[in-house]
């Protein structure tokens, strides 16, 4: 069965979904209840909104191909790993239980780890973690649930503008290409997991409802105006030199 296009799955109680990518041989597997987008654009995606989600790693996956899951809280990335991340409303619980991933903890989030005494390993620096196998902890917002679509999107903007402005200094014709290829990769890296939360953050929300005129509304909070904000941060993030 092929995953439809685009589309959410709506997972109830007791439902579970596995995809397997021709490519890497990777499984992935969505358990509900909860909203679950596998294979995004066709790419190592996936988003997910509530529900479970588990991850057997075949041991010969290719350089590189890199799967990202992405939640309103942060993103779990991994090349070669078994891990399994648990979503509700209020947190996500991750457990790295072969090889290693890389957690994204944006700034209004925070990682705990749950196996020592709940320290926590970052707040409010919007940055990658490596966690390896024996890992669990959690990740939970630092902000209330109507403030967090804005600060997502502040956030990837901020992040899309400087990897765009690194993509204009390497464009110079005296730049320092080793350095500044370097921080460009890892600016888009980071700007790309903080626009995907943003994004999941969006989906989240109500869509629009018509006008009087019976058009959707245009105000500045609206779905579609907050979508247009991600597209254009996008635009930036995805500037090359």
């Amino acid at each position: 069965m092929q995953i439809p296009e685009g589309d959410w799955l709506d997972l109830p109680a007791g439902a579970k979904v596995t995809a397997k990518s021709p490519r890497t041989l990777r499984e992935t597997t969505y358990e509900g209840p909860g909203f679950a987008r596998p294979c995004v654009d066709h790419d190592e995606e996936a988003w997910m909104i509530g529900g479970s989600f588990s991850a057997v790693s075949p041991g010969n996956e290719s350089p590189g191909a890199e799967e990202w899951l992405i939640t309103p809280f942060g993103v779990v990335r991994y090349t070669s790993a078994t891990l399994f991340v648990r979503l509700d409303k209020k947190s996500i619980d991750v457990k790295v239980t072969g090889g290693n991933a890389s957690i994204l903890v944006p700034s209004f989030s925070r990682l705990k780890d749950s196996g020592d005494a709940g320290v926590a390993l970052d707040a409010g620096t919007s940055d990658w973690i490596r966690e390896d196998q024996g890992f669990s902890g959690t990740l939970a917002p630092l902000l209330a649930d109507d403030k967090l679509p804005a600060a997502a999107i502040a956030a990837c903007a901020t992040a899309a503008a400087n990897a765009k402005a690194i993509a204009i200094q390497l464009d110079a014709p005296d730049a320092a290409v080793g350095i500044l290829g370097a921080a460009h990769t890892d600016a888009r890296r980071l700007a790309r997991g903080l626009c995907s939360v943003a994004r999941v953050l969006v989906a989240k929300l109500p869509d629009d409802k018509p006008s009087a005129q019976g058009a959707a509304t245009t105000s500045p909070t609206s779905k579609t105006k907050l979508q247009a904000a991600i597209d254009t941060a996008e635009k930036d993030w995805r500037t090359l030199p």
